[in-house]
């Protein structure tokens, strides 16, 4: 599948799931469960690609 953005509507969608990668972080950190903290971070994997393929720079967590 293709989808065509105008840049208004990229950088709307790249401030979105960067927002969604970087609200991850402290949901990992806080998860109890094994298999929900492994899913929160496969989702981050998923996010990271989508924020590369979108053409933003990744800031990473300290």
């Amino acid at each position: 599948m293709q989808l065509e953005l105008t840049e208004l509507e990229r950088l709307e969608l790249t401030n979105l799931v960067s927002a969604a990668h970087t609200d991850l972080g402290a949901e990992i950190h806080h998860a109890r469960g094994n298999h929900y903290r492994e899913t929160l971070r496969q989702r981050r994997v998923v996010l990271e690609g989508l924020l590369k393929r979108l053409g933003a720079e990744l800031k990473m967590a300290a």
